[in-house]
């Protein structure tokens, strides 16, 4: 048995870990969302540490799938949840939140849902899409998914390599030569400011990257940073300025940064309904590691891909920080995500 990566991921997943810049702050603000439902369940904590030996449950690739076999997997895949961990692999609402603390096995609820889904018939795990943040992180996820076991190919990467590889796609069946990938943001502020000091163009960098994360423009930087109560270094007119002509001397230079990826991604699914549908199709399933860190443009790139009137699923994970210790895991179910300005997707 084996799992099937999109090689276009990983190929991003190295160029982008080529062309990481230095200093690139990531916004991870609120994002648009609604209250999701009641109906809560709570799961204990369970310490996990990387790949859990009982993760690697089916290591015989060779082994044909049979109805005892298949009955064993299903049973494996419960085996060392405790019953409310079990119940969050079982629940069966077609969007779900997994709430959990540092540590608490949330990861290994997620995937292990997927794979009993995915065993169980409810999802075709070549139209899984599972994202996260960091390379790291969605490396795990794959590596999990193995041990599992998983024979069909499920997608996982970061937001930026998801659409990436969907822009490299798009751009290669039109024709379009790529831009290149901005890889020294900071260097290349510090040129347009001419200054000296290494922290200031480090900290409008960090303004720029909050503006295009809530897709705010540089002309409406600075009424929406005062209404937000943001403290640069510089007066809010420096930094749209600075703003300004770094939006257009990328243009000039044929350059996109990581957030224009996401933009240009969900741009092109907004504005061609036949190029959404296709993408809808090709991914039915989403399940979305560490959701409270999902700002409004990658917020918007995800509802994007589910659609106005989605036939897919979504699952979401989220971690909850305490001072009192680790918080237990919940899954609460709910039956759509909607928008509601500056509100977070799970408040």
């Amino acid at each position: 048995m084996r799992v099937a990566v999109d090689h276009d991921l990983l190929v991003v997943e190295q160029v982008l870990l080529r062309q990481a810049h230095v200093g690139n702050a990531t916004a991870t603000g609120p994002a648009s969302g609604r209250t999701f439902g009641p109906n809560s369940v709570s799961v204990g904590a369970d310490r996990v540490r990387g790949v859990h030996p009982s993760d690697a449950l089916f290591p015989d690739e060779s082994e044909e799938p049979t109805e005892s076999t298949d009955a064993a997997r299903r049973d494996a895949l419960l085996s060392s949840l405790n019953p409310a961990q079990r119940e969050a692999v079982l629940h069966a609402a077609p969007v779900l939140r997994i709430i959990a603390g540092a540590g608490s096995g949330k990861t290994r609820v997620l995937t292990r849902r997927i794979a009993r889904r995915a065993l169980d018939g409810d999802i075709d795990a070549r139209r899984v899409l599972a994202v996260t943040f960091t390379r790291r992180a969605a490396a795990e996820l794959r590596s999990r998914l193995g041990q599992l076991g998983l024979r069909e190919g499920v997608n996982a990467g970061t937001f930026h390599a998801v659409a990436f590889t969907q822009l490299r796609r798009r751009w290669e069946e039109r024709g379009i030569t790529p831009p290149e990938l901005l890889d020294r943001k900071v260097g290349f502020v510090a040129g347009l400011m001419r200054d000296r000091s290494s922290t200031l163009p480090l900290d409008v960098v960090s303004e720029i990257e909050w503006a295009k994360a809530r897709m705010i423009t540089a002309a409406a930087y600075p009424a929406a940073a005062a209404a937000a109560d943001r403290t640069p270094p510089i007066d809010f007119e420096r930094v749209a300025d600075v703003y300004r002509r770094y939006e257009e001397e990328k243009l000039a230079r044929r350059l996109v940064d990581f957030d224009d990826l996401l933009r240009l991604a969900t741009r092109d699914i907004e504005a061609d309904p036949e190029y959404a549908a296709a993408r809808r199709w090709r991914f039915r399933h989403f399940f979305v590691d560490e959701f409270q860190d999902v700002n409004p443009l990658q917020f918007r790139l995800l509802r994007g891909g589910r659609g106005p009137t989605p036939t897919c699923a979504w699952w979401a994970t989220r971690t909850r920080r305490s001072t009192r210790g680790t918080v237990p895991i919940r899954a609460t179910s709910t039956t759509s995500i909607g928008t509601s300005p500056g509100r977070r997707p799970w408040s």
